[in-house]
């Protein structure tokens, strides 16, 4: 039995999905030997897991053995108030709950239907969280361009979007699409980035990037950039902000992504191991901890100072 993309669309949206597209589970070499590259340049920094499932990153398939097509949504995460000024500043995606979990209870809810609507198959989903080329296969489901910074921009989502997929072994009747890139010679990405992090197009160098050093790395931050990062405790959103894709934007209506209570105002100098562990036990924060939190917020106290 066969499905078209159509009905899978209509699935994703009322599973509380922005965007849809449906794309083929084929080999993905190129971007694989990129990686390597990117890698063995020095770019990922200490994430050393970038590196594995090299053979698993080439070709989504062998996740998902008999997959024939990926579904690939976008959940908008685009505020619609500005972080208070004054504040240790927090990227955006990072506010509400942990997306990982929002999504992937989304992405079953989908699944489970692609499945009842197609006896027999089977699915596996991921968001932000499996050896797979996520905006790639966003780029080739229809969704949108992978802009200098990096990162995969939608024509009306911009680049406030988180990516979820899903492989199945259904067969969707779907036609391919690309949207044409549409940066031109505009650069202001790799201009905003305080820390000169957008080396190249569409190339970032890790080790320069504030949002690496404060979630990722678990060695001290450069000095050089500790000035550069400024106020900034989790995250950066300096090259979204500057895109001129991500003016004019409609907030997007996920109440789940919305500030969890107290974030905003919270008295961050007295905050404690327990109370960290209670008020972030399902926030994207947890995963720079504690310590690291801790840390940042000391190092923009002494530039206050």
């Amino acid at each position: 039995m066969i499905i078209n993309e159509e009905e899978v669309a209509r699935m994703a949206s009322e599973a509380g999905f922005d965007a849809c597209g449906v794309t083929e589970t084929g080999s993905m070499e190129e971007e694989s030997a990129y990686l390597t590259q990117w890698i063995e340049r020095g770019y990922a920094g200490n994430m050393g897991y970038m590196g594995r499932n090299r053979e698993l990153r080439a070709d989504p398939r062998l996740m998902m053995p008999g997959a024939k097509c990926a579904i690939v949504t976008l959940t908008s995460y685009y505020p619609r108030e500005r972080q208070p000024e004054g504040e240790p500043r927090i990227a955006a995606y990072a506010w509400g709950a942990d997306y990982h979990y929002v999504i992937k209870q989304k992405l079953h809810a989908v699944a489970e239907r692609v499945t009842a609507a197609v006896p027999g198959s089977r699915y596996v989903v991921f968001t932000d969280s499996a050896p797979i080329f996520e905006r790639r296969l966003a780029e080739r489901a229809g969704l949108g361009w992978i802009g200098k910074s990096g990162m995969l921009i939608h024509p009306t989502l911009g680049s406030y979007t988180l990516i979820g997929t899903i492989l199945t072994t259904a067969e969707i009747a779907h036609r391919e699409r690309r949207v044409e890139n549409r940066c031109g010679s505009c650069t202001a990405c790799m201009e905003s980035c305080p820390t000169g992090a957008i080396v190249a197009p569409q190339t970032v160098d890790a080790r320069r990037c504030i949002s690496y050093q404060t979630i990722e790395n678990r060695e001290a931050m450069p000095e050089w950039m500790e000035e550069a990062a400024g106020d900034r405790l989790f995250g950066c959103d300096c090259c979204i902000e500057a895109c001129p894709w991500n003016r004019r934007l409609a907030p997007h209506g996920h109440k789940e992504l919305e500030p969890m209570e107290g974030l905003f105002g919270m008295e961050w100098e007295g905050l404690t191991r327990g109370a960290f562990d209670r008020m972030f036990a399902h926030s994207p924060l947890r995963r720079a901890g504690y310590k690291k939190i801790k840390e940042r917020l000391a190092a923009i106290r002494k530039q206050c100072t």
